[in-house]
């Protein structure tokens, strides 16, 4: 499936028009061709469009540059990113265990990362967990419209 099959026709024509006459959809095609737009902006591929058992499936890929901003993290802090990825419930002692520094040194390295924006936790301290964020890569409102 192209995006152009997708901005010609849509899926489900029925549903398109009700959409439309409801002003939940003000046009067919231009979304598509937002949503490609801001990805080429964020310098990630294209979307990919297909067609699986009925439902049109959208997949997007992570860029494939390298960001800056881990690129000059230490190596410290890289290990515990790797540690965070594969164990995103992980408590600092098991961290501090794993990469070989103190708890205290993992809470300063922990609250540095959040500081720079690459890791958020998210719930209470006791049972919540770390996501690592993607950086250069977030879409904005304004990145999808014209």
């Amino acid at each position: 499936m192209t995006i152009e099959d997708i901005r010609k026709n849509p899926y489900n024509p029925l549903i398109a028009d009700v959409l439309y006459k409801t002003s939940y959809l003000e046009s067919w095609g231009p979304g598509v061709k937002h949503i490609v737009e801001a990805c080429r902006k964020q310098n990630v591929p294209d979307p990919e469009w297909s067609l699986r058992g009925g439902f049109v499936t959208v997949t997007f890929r992570r860029s494939t540059q390298t960001n800056n901003l881990t690129n000059n993290l230490t190596d410290v802090q890289k290990s515990i990113l790797d540690v965070l990825q594969q164990n995103p419930k992980v408590g600092r002692n098991k961290v501090s265990e794993i990469v070989g520094i103190t708890p205290e040194a993992v809470k300063i390295q922990l609250d540095r990362l959040k500081t720079l924006g690459i890791i958020e936790h998210i719930g209470p301290a006791f049972g919540g967990y770390w996501r690592v964020i993607e950086k250069g890569i977030t879409l904005s409102k304004e990145d999808l419209k014209e």
